[in-house]
C-alpha cells in the first residue's frame, strides 16, 4: 500500500491523468463486455416471457449509458493531460510511455465494441488497428533515438474525428436500443392496403451505418497518412 501510495505521490497531475484513465478502462471493457452479453441475450430469447427481453435491453442500456459517460471522462482527461503537460513543460518518459497506450485501449475497445455490434465496416477497423500497430513500433524507435514522438496535425484529426464516431456509435446504439419504431411503422402504414410495411427503424440505422463509416474511411485515410509519416521518420534507424 504504501508502494502505491508513493507511486501516486511521486506523479506529476498529468501522469496521475493519465493513470486515471489507464484505470478507466477496466470498467469501460467490463461494462461493454456486459452489454454485448446481455444482448445476446436479448437476440436469443424468443420465448412468450415478453419481460425478459425488455429487462435485459433496459440493463443493457444503462451499461452502453455508463460506458459512453467513462469514454466520456477518459478523453476529458486526455486533453487535460496533454494541455497541461505542454504548458507547464513536465513531459515525461511515463507520459510519453503510458498516455498512447491508454487512447489506443480505451479507442481500439470502443472501435471493435461498435463493429460487433454493426455500426462500424471490420475492414477500415482492421486499417486503424493495423496503422497503431505499425506507429507503436515506429515510437518506440524515435524514443530510443530521441525523435519527438509528438502527433501531427493529422494525427490530431484523426483522433478527434475518432472520438466523434465513437461518441455518436454509442448514442445511436443507445437510441436504437431505446426505442422501437414498429408502433410507428403499424400508425402510419396499418391503414394504408396493399403496400409492403416500412421499417423505419432499419432505414435510420442504415442511415446512421453509411453516416459513421463515411466519417471513419475519413478518420481511417489520416490515420493511414499519420502513420507513414511515422515511418518516414525512422526509416533510417529500423534496420541498424
Amino acid at each position: 500500500m504504501n508502494s502505491i501510495q508513493n507511486f501516486w505521490k511521486n506523479l506529476n497531475l498529468p501522469n496521475k491523468l493519465t493513470v486515471i484513465r489507464l484505470l478507466l478502462v477496466i470498467p469501460f471493457i467490463l461494462f461493454l463486455s456486459i452489454a454485448l452479453i446481455l444482448n445476446n441475450l436479448n437476440n436469443k430469447i424468443s420465448f412468450g416471457s415478453w419481460y425478459i427481453p425488455r429487462v435485459a435491453n433496459t440493463f443493457r442500456i444503462i451499461f452502453l449509458c455508463l460506458a459512453l459517460l467513462i469514454f466520456i471522462a477518459a478523453m476529458i482527461t486526455d486533453f487535460f493531460d496533454g494541455k497541461i503537460a505542454r504548458e507547464r513543460k513536465i513531459v515525461t518518459d511515463f507520459g510519453k510511455l503510458w498516455d498512447p497506450i491508454a487512447d489506443k485501449i480505451m479507442t481500439t475497445t470502443a472501435l471493435i465494441f461498435l463493429t460487433v455490434v454493426g455500426y462500424l465496416s471490420f475492414p477500415l477497423l482492421l486499417l486503424i488497428i493495423l496503422r497503431d500497430i505499425i506507429v507503436a513500433g515506429a515510437r518506440g524507435v524515435m524514443i530510443k533515438h530521441n525523435i519527438s514522438v509528438a502527433a501531427d496535425k493529422y494525427g490530431k484529426i484523426k483522433t478527434v474525428i475518432l472520438t466523434a464516431v465513437i461518441i455518436s456509435g454509442f448514442l445511436f446504439h443507445i437510441i436504437f436500443s431505446s426505442v422501437s419504431f414498429s408502433l410507428i411503422d403499424s400508425v402510419l402504414f396499418s391503414s394504408i392496403e396493399n403496400i409492403n410495411v416500412i421499417n423505419i427503424n432499419a432505414i435510420l440505422e442504415n442511415i446512421s451505418y453509411y453516416f459513421l463509416n463515411g466519417v471513419f474511411a475519413v478518420a481511417a485515410i489520416l490515420s493511414t497518412i499519420s502513420g507513414i509519416k511515422y515511418v518516414s521518420k525512422v526509416s533510417t534507424y529500423m534496420f541498424k
